[in-house]
Formats: C-alpha cells, sequence, structure tokens
C-alpha cells in the first residue's frame, strides 16, 4: 500500500503536468479568496471608501482592478481617440492582443466581457506553468546543466514573488509570460517560425516583449561565431523568430498610425500616466516606496545569481525589460514587470546551492509576507504595482 507522499512522486515522475496544474489552480483559487475575503472586510469597516467605477458583474467587482478596468473597455468598445487628455485616449497606452481574444472568446461563446478577461487569465496561468516547466528543462539540457530539482524550485520561486498575484487578476501577466515561455520553449525545440509567432502575438501584448529580439540576436551571433569556429554550415532558419518578433508591435504602430495618424501614439499617451517628464529624478520616485527597496535588491541579487549560472545573454535579457521600463522615467509597475523576467528565478534555482540556507529562507519569507500584504493591499484598492 503506497503512502500519499508515494503516490505525489509516482504521479510528478509520469505526469508532472497534473501536478502543476492542480498546484497552479489551488494558488488562483487562494488569491481570489483572501483578496474577496480582505475586500468584504474592509468595506464593513469602511462602507462609504468603495469607489470602484468599473461595471463589472458580481462577483468580479471585487476581483478585477486598475488595468483589468481598460483591458474590458478596450474589449468592449475598442480606442477612442476623442479628446487628448480623456481616459479613453490614454487606453492607447494598453497593447490590443489581451482584449482581441477576450473579445474574440466573448463573441464566440457568448460569455460576458468581463468574465471572459478573467478565463484568458486563468487559463494561461494554468498553461504557463507547464510550458515555463518543460522550458526550463530545455534550456538546462541546451545549456548542459545536471539539476533536475531546478524548475521545480523555480516555480516556486515565481509563485512566491510578491506580485505573482496578478497572475490572477484579470492582467497581462499570464498571457504575456505564456507567450514568452512558448516562444522560448519553441526555440529550443527548433520550431522557429512557432517561436517566431509567439513572439511576434507577445510584442502585440506588452512592450517588453520587444526584448526577446535582444534574447534572439543574441543567440543567433553566438551560434553563428562557434559554427564559423567549427567550419560548420550556419542554419538561418534562426533568423525567422528574430525577424517575427517585433511584427506584433509594428501591427499596432500601423493601426495608430491609420487611426490616429501617430504611430507612436502609444508611447506619447504614457505621459497621461505620468511617465516621460520632463523632470526624470523626481518622477522616477514618484510612485516608489520602502518596498520598492527590497524589490531593487532582490533584483540585483537575481541578476548576479542568472550571470553566474545561465551567463551573459541571459543576463542581457533580465536586464533589458527592466532598463526598458526605466526609460520611461518611472518606477511605476517595476515589481509587476520583474515577474515575467522569470529566467531570474530559474537563476536562483540553479545558485541556490551557493546561498547559505538562513539567506535562502529570509529571502522566500520575505516574500511570502509581501506576497500576502500585496494582495490584501491590492483589493482594497491600493496601488501596489
Amino acid at each position: 500500500m503506497r503512502s500519499a507522499k508515494q503516490r505525489l512522486s509516482l504521479l510528478w515522475s509520469s505526469h508532472p503536468w497534473v501536478v502543476l496544474i492542480v498546484t497552479m489552480a489551488c494558488f488562483l483559487v487562494a488569491v481570489t479568496v483572501l483578496g474577496t475575503w480582505s475586500r468584504g472586510d474592509y468595506l464593513r469597516r469602511y462602507p462609504t471608501h468603495d469607489y470602484r467605477l468599473a461595471a463589472f458583474s458580481p462577483p468580479l467587482n471585487n476581483i478585477l482592478y486598475y488595468d483589468s478596468e481598460h483591458y474590458y473597455n478596450i474589449a468592449t468598445s475598442g480606442y477612442d481617440a476623442s479628446t487628448p487628455t480623456s481616459p479613453a485616449r490614454a487606453r492607447i497606452a494598453f497593447f490590443p492582443f489581451y482584449p482581441m481574444i477576450t473579445h474574440g472568446l466573448s463573441v464566440i461563446s457568448g460569455i460576458p466581457i468581463d468574465w471572459s478577461l478573467l478565463i484568458i487569465d486563468w487559463m494561461s496561468a494554468l498553461t504557463l506553468v507547464v510550458v515555463l516547466y518543460y522550458w526550463a528543462i530545455a534550456e538546462l539540457r541546451h545549456a548542459r546543466i545536471r539539476d533536475s530539482a531546478a524548475p521545480k524550485f523555480m516555480l516556486m520561486g515565481l509563485v512566491l514573488f510578491p506580485t505573482s498575484f496578478f497572475l490572477a487578476t484579470g492582467y497581462t501577466e499570464s498571457l504575456f509570460m505564456l507567450l514568452i515561455a512558448g516562444s522560448l520553449l519553441s526555440y529550443r525545440q527548433h520550431r522557429y517560425a512557432l517561436a517566431g509567432l509567439l513572439a511576434a502575438l507577445a510584442t502585440a501584448t506588452r512592450v517588453q516583449g520587444i526584448c526577446l529580439v535582444i534574447f534572439f540576436f543574441l543567440e543567433l551571433i553566438s551560434v553563428r561565431r562557434r559554427r564559423i569556429v567549427l567550419r560548420q554550415p550556419i542554419e538561418y532558419r534562426k533568423l525567422i523568430p528574430l525577424i517575427m518578433a517585433p511584427l506584433g508591435m509594428l501591427a499596432f504602430m500601423v493601426f495608430q498610425f491609420i487611426t490616429r495618424g501617430d504611430a507612436l501614439a502609444f508611447i506619447h499617451a504614457q505621459t497621461i500616466w505620468g511617465k516621460f517628464s520632463s523632470n526624470y529624478i523626481s518622477n522616477m520616485f514618484l510612485h516608489s516606496d520602502i518596498r520598492d527597496v527590497w524589490y531593487l535588491a532582490v533584483y540585483s541579487f537575481l541578476c548576479i545569481a542568472t550571470y553566474k549560472t545561465l551567463g551573459w545573454r541571459w543576463l542581457l535579457y533580465c536586464l533589458a525589460p527592466f532598463v526598458l521600463t526605466l526609460s520611461a522615467g518611472s518606477m511605476m509597475s517595476i515589481n509587476r514587470y520583474i515577474l515575467s523576467i522569470f529566467p531570474l528565478f530559474l537563476g536562483l534555482a540553479l545558485f541556490r546551492h551557493r546561498i547559505s540556507r538562513p539567506l535562502l529562507v529570509g529571502i522566500g519569507a520575505s516574500s511570502f509576507l509581501l506576497l500576502v500584504t500585496n494582495i490584501v493591499f491590492f483589493y482594497i484598492g491600493a496601488w501596489v504595482g
């Protein structure tokens, strides 16, 4: 008679994707329950503080916040360019792929837009953990690193990160990370056309997707140099994802040029959100608080771990989204953007043997504490990322 631990171990060895999906489902439910409870308790204490504006149907009016509201409006009525300072015009800063497929799901199935937002978010999160797991295995095989436990530790670090709850809240995190992970996994499997397609969809989902171009370029020149030294033919199929990756963003720019006469409207709209101001220094810290010290310290540590274990190419890729975000002159949402740089967590998983146990426990415990705090704050209407 096998024990529960033995049965779980057997299930993991034979069907790891089942364990991953069930675990992620439990995480999504736990986040939603904790968030809904904290919001209900908050409104009982402060009944006049319910300042939500979105017309979400119950119970989603207790779950969907901030960016979800903009994606809901884009999926419902598209982009509006009525006046230069209107909130509707500012929505051009939000990329179209997430609201597009939300609208598509709603039209095909008859499911309301708000429920479609959450369904796509949750389905993406459930698929994400499986794709990330197999990407990590493929990446370690490519790098000739033997550490079978690293993919599991990577996912554990990702879920414990203080902004991982955004995987459950109608934001682009789940979908964006799934597209990036799928593109990188396809690339390692030499399915370059699929890698390019997923990369193009990623650049149509969020501006940080363009950083994939850096990864594909660095991989190309590295392989080219190695093959020249070994006198092997160069595999030009690797150019496919490099060429295809920017197409999603370019398509969005063409749409902006046709509808507004401004191909860079998504950048210019950032000024409405407090970015690209004339005073970069003061604006950089306008939305910062003491918690950002933790995020910046941990991010720096993760970059070092990634460089030590995965090399300089992955370090440059992990630095690119961070630098791109700071180039707007604002640290707004930087903690959420760090979450989507998931190679950092693989670097940490591989580096875990070189970290003292107290430090590793301290990072994990503080991360979990911030995660719970962020969930509660987010659901009562505070800005946390």
